[in-house]
């Protein structure tokens, strides 16, 4: 097997820094005789955009990373106390943080810390319970940070939000229409709700223990059976996305098509030739190459990265492999 070869690391502050420093000075050469002349000149954010996309134009390589990055989600699974510290350290390097038990302690307003200091929160609750009760936890959820002031972010501070699709159809419709009406109501994007599959850490033999009903010649035929048959349900539903396995995705791709977003955990890095991974409490992983190839949208990786003793490069080494996946 031939040894992976890494994606050159692209020094992209200072590349970015250098670029946009020489390309200020000529707008500013050029705001100057535009004024002495009468004529209207942008403002100062049209000015940033201006700035940033003709870096990108000029270095199509840094918008496939920047793809790269928006798609990794770093899931904080850890004790509630360390993760504004590991979100902090993350910064700028993931397109999300991925939080669960750390609300349970710490509440809405470190979820507001970390929308406003860190990044889009990905809230995974995975509601599961009749339909009222999950509208209104929906409800609750899309409102947070409805009290900022004018001027302040215009987005949600939590832009995902998971469920069960074993809630029902029930439950599934009154999610969607709850989180659709408080957008509206609050003049904001609304929240994408996501359908939870099987968990990723459940093998078959868990599954039958719980009472699904298995089918298939294989442990990995059983689940897929069960996770095919709720995507579908999901996607009649109207949910805007699917959490499954990345051995499940290109399988739940064709059911759903190309619309729905598909969130994979359970993503283990490539490790170097010769060397074994762990998975540790994920029965059914892939590596982020697989899982993009596969037709995933977002990929979510919790300790590989935020366990590494460098938890940027951790991530940045993903975001590379997410890259070449997509230019592949």
């Amino acid at each position: 097997m031939a040894t992976r070869r890494p994606m050159a690391k692209v020094q992209v502050q200072t590349s970015l820094d250098h670029w946009a420093s020489e390309r200020l000075k000529r707008i500013l050469k050029h705001r100057k005789e535009t004024r002495k002349s009468g004529a209207e000149f942008p403002n100062q954010s049209l000015l940033l955009r201006e700035i940033v996309q003709g870096y990108l134009q000029e270095h199509p390589e840094m918008d496939t990373l920047t793809e790269a990055r928006s798609r990794l989600i770093v899931a904080l699974d850890m004790e509630p106390r360390l993760v504004l510290e590991a979100a902090s350290k993350l910064k700028g390097h993931v397109g999300a943080f991925k939080v669960n038990s750390a609300f349970t302690s710490q509440g809405p307003e470190m979820i507001s810390h970390l929308f406003r200091n860190a990044g889009p929160v990905f809230l995974d609750l995975k509601f599961h319970d009749i339909p009222n009760t999950v509208a209104n936890h929906v409800i609750a959820v899309t409102e947070m940070g409805k009290g900022y002031k004018v001027g302040a972010p215009a987005d949600p501070e939590v832009s995902m939000m998971t469920m069960h699709i074993a809630a029902g159809p029930a439950a599934m419709k009154a999610a969607v229409e709850a989180a659709r009406t408080t957008a509206v109501n609050l003049r904001r994007p609304a929240p994408k709700i996501l359908g939870i599959t099987v968990l990723t850490s459940l093998s078959a033999e868990d599954c039958e223990a719980v009472g699904m009903d298995i089918h298939g010649e294989t442990d990995a035929a059983a689940i897929q059976d069960i996770v095919l048959k709720r995507a579908k349900l999901a996607a009649e539903c109207g949910l805007d996305g699917i959490v499954c396995s990345g051995k499940e995705v290109a399988a739940v791709r064709e059911v759903v098509g190309s619309q729905m977003k598909l969130i994979v955990p359970g993503i283990r890095p490539a490790p170097p030739e010769g060397v074994g991974g762990s998975d540790d409490d994920q029965a059914r992983v892939v590596t982020p190459e697989k899982a993009i190839k596969a037709g995933a949208d977002f990929l979510v990786v919790g300790r590989p990265i935020y366990g590494a003793n460098d938890p940027a490069q951790a991530a940045d080494e993903i975001v590379e492999q997410i890259a070449e996946a997509l230019n592949g």
